[in-house]
């Protein structure tokens, strides 16, 4: 390892937002990459939407990708969007303010301050 030298550090976080829509409970899961932008020197993060997990459905557990693909067809023959629903009802709960004073408070002394 002589020759090689870090230049940079990201850190990659999955976030588990809880959602109820209806007779519709799950975690709706990010994965959050925070690193500090060369050209700027600033902190900043990407965010996507990676995953459902522990998905009811009327009481039910909902079991792995296939049950929930059945479920969303169900939905989607019906005129529901159900992936729009989710992304919209976490949205409201996990909002980029909250996110960022979050990321301050875990995150401040590795990067220093996120914008």
């Amino acid at each position: 390892m002589k020759n090689f030298k870090v230049t940079g550090k990201t850190i990659f976080l999955n976030i588990s937002v809880p959602v109820e829509i209806g007779q519709i409970k799950l975690d709706h899961i990010y994965q959050i990459s925070v690193y500090r932008a060369k050209e700027k020197g600033k902190v900043l993060y990407d965010i996507d939407d990676v995953d459902y997990q522990n998905v009811f459905y009327m009481g039910m557990k909902v079991e792995g990708y296939q049950g929930f693909r059945k479920l969303r067809e169900f939905h989607k023959e019906l005129g529901i969007d159900l992936d729009k629903l989710v992304r919209e009802e976490a949205s409201k709960q996990l909002t980029p303010d909250e996110l960022e004073k979050w990321l301050n408070d875990t995150y401040k002394d590795s990067f220093g301050e996120i914008r």
